[in-house]
């Protein structure tokens, strides 16, 4: 049974002062959760030895995080210098300290304030996984509906002329007049997107346009093409919910949803 501190000290007046029982405990505090056997237990203590404070010394016993240990298990922990992620597992360490892995954890949590990372098999990325994952697309949307989904060429850096040049001038920008000119056009607070040249374009060709010195540093959500569960959140749900195996099924599905 285990008491607060303020229970113990209640009980212990109450003991000291007024000799009451277990029972007599119980029953003048029936919304505690105590029982008979944990109040005969706690009151013999008081009775004995007059305090409801744990003995110094007493409980499980400090041997195995001694200094040599935490020097043993710190060693492989820390040993992976300029290659993250390649310390052994806890196990490992456990197998060549023998000290108990629950101990080894414990010294990593408590003594090096560290935290421990499990690793996990993963599967090795195909040439074609590899270009799933090199995929960018660029959309513009308003309440007014979307526009086409355009996609950057394989291994094209998106700097400030490429987006000035291809992105708006050749793709975002005459999709978006086709709405008319009702619209303020927002971006992020990218290097392309804050770039000279670019802020110029967007001050000639659009009807208006958020500025680089009106974005917050910070915000780079404020888009809503990018909140997590709006535009390409939902989109990503529904484009992975079967499985992809090449780039150009990519772009069907992701033309298609």
């Amino acid at each position: 049974m285990v008491f607060s501190a303020e229970d113990r000290i209640l009980i212990k007046v109450l003991r000291q002062e007024k000799g009451y029982g277990a029972k007599r405990l119980i029953s003048v505090f029936p919304n505690k959760p105590w029982t008979l056997s944990g109040l005969k237990k706690l009151l013999r203590k008081i009775d004995t030895n007059g305090t409801v404070k744990k003995k110094l010394g007493s409980g499980r016993k400090r041997t195995v995080r001694t200094n040599e240990n935490i020097r043993l298990v710190e060693e492989p922990v820390l040993s992976q210098d300029n290659q993250p992620g390649t310390h052994p597992t806890v196990r490992q360490i456990s197998q060549e300290t023998e000290i108990p892995r629950s101990m080894v954890s414990d010294v990593i949590h408590k003594d090096l304030k560290l935290k421990c990372f499990k690793k996990k098999r993963a599967q090795e990325l195909t040439d074609a996984n590899k270009l799933l994952r090199s995929v960018m697309v660029s959309v513009a949307v308003s309440s007014l509906g979307g526009t086409d989904l355009f996609f950057v060429d394989p291994g094209i850096k998106v700097d400030g002329q490429y987006y000035r040049n291809v992105l708006l001038r050749q793709q975002l920008l005459p999709a978006i007049r086709v709405s008319g000119d009702l619209f303020t056009f927002q971006q992020d607070n990218a290097p392309a997107h804050r770039a000279r040249e670019t802020v110029q374009l967007l001050a000639d060709e659009t009807p208006d346009f958020i500025a680089p010195d009106l974005w917050p540093a910070n915000s780079p959500d404020l888009n809503p093409v990018d909140y997590r569960y709006l535009i390409w959140g939902k989109l990503q749900q529904r484009v992975y919910r079967n499985r992809i195996h090449d780039v150009d099924q990519l772009k069907s599905r992701l033309i298609e949803e």
